[in-house]
């Protein structure tokens, strides 16, 4: 009769122990074997007692907050320029993100994730720069997270290529067929922004999205996306005058402001002419509405 409830209990006390494990933080639980062992212990050889102290101690980890793991959250949660009127200071920038994930030492695996994760849940084409750096990373749930936020971007894009690709070889309606051009030209360009395609095929990738662009643009002679399309091209071709006139032009057919004033700023920036990116920036209300522009719009509010 005592063995059995020896055993009885030892059993109880092994399960119990698993159970609060299974409870315990994710920053607490770093190895659950080795944790369920020590807690499975400590309950078997303290009897009653051990059982009542892990549970009091799994409840209170939930009411325990490391000061140094929450900072690190903060700091990737709010990114330079990513969200408006933020009250913490903004000191997190790409370079921030990269030293955190590539030169702090003393962080754990599941810690980086979770900061890759925040990183990423801001689609960016900034996020895929720091993604492809840690492509070859020592810690393989690093490497695997960054290869499938990056897989799953472009995945995504090709299939809507491929569905466009369909519509256009097979459609026999030509406002289909434009369409299709466009969407590829959109898409194709999507690729390259968001840094999804290798250094070696980024040409090739341009071409296609202007060879489609040229004949969209033959039915959507005025269409003000395709205008901002073809300036952004010329933008990273450094061609600043073209791409000035197509920005202006896109304005003139009406399209909305929050589309075109942040590239135009960013235009008149690179080229140095800071009265005028001054005046877009500043002189159009509704621009603020955009989270990763407001915070710029203010800084050169206050500035000025």
């Amino acid at each position: 009769m005592e063995i059995s409830v020896v055993i009885i209990y030892v059993l109880l006390a092994i399960g119990l122990s698993n159970f609060c494990v299974l409870l315990l933080p994710l920053r607490l639980r770093h190895n659950f074997y080795y944790t369920a062992i020590l807690f499975s212990a400590f309950s078997i050889f303290i009897p009653v007692f051990g059982i009542l102290g892990i549970i009091i101690f799994t409840i209170c980890t939930h009411f325990m907050k490391d000061p140094h793991y929450i900072q690190y959250i903060k700091q990737v949660k709010y990114p330079p320029f990513l969200k408006e009127h933020i009250v913490e200071p903004k000191n997190f920038g790409e370079g921030g993100a990269y030293t955190f994930l590539h030169e702090l030492k003393d962080i754990t695996g599941t810690v980086r994730v979770w900061v890759l994760a925040a990183i990423n849940s801001f689609a960016s084409p900034l996020a895929n720069k720091i993604n492809k750096t840690l492509l070859s990373d020592k810690d393989y749930e690093v490497r695997l997270y960054a290869f499938s936020a990056l897989n799953n971007q472009e995945n995504e894009i090709n299939n809507r290529i491929i569905a466009a690709l369909q519509q256009f070889e097979h459609s026999s309606d030509n406002k289909k067929r434009a369409h299709a051009c466009k969407e590829l030209a959109l898409l194709y360009w999507e690729l390259v922004y968001q840094n999804l395609t290798e250094p070696e095929l980024i040409d090739d990738i341009i071409k296609k999205s202007i060879l489609y662009l040229n004949i969209a643009q033959k039915t959507y002679q005025d269409d003000p996306e395709l205008f901002v399309l073809r300036a952004r091209i010329h933008m990273r071709k450094h061609e600043y005058k073209q791409a000035e006139e197509l920005f202006l032009k896109a304005l003139e057919f009406n399209l909305p402001v929050n589309i075109v004033i942040p590239y135009l700023s960013e235009l008149y920036f690179i080229k140095r002419d800071i009265a005028k990116m001054r005046a877009y920036l500043t002189q159009n209300p509704h621009i603020t509405d955009i989270p990763i522009v407001g915070p710029v719009v203010d800084f050169w509010r206050q500035t000025t």
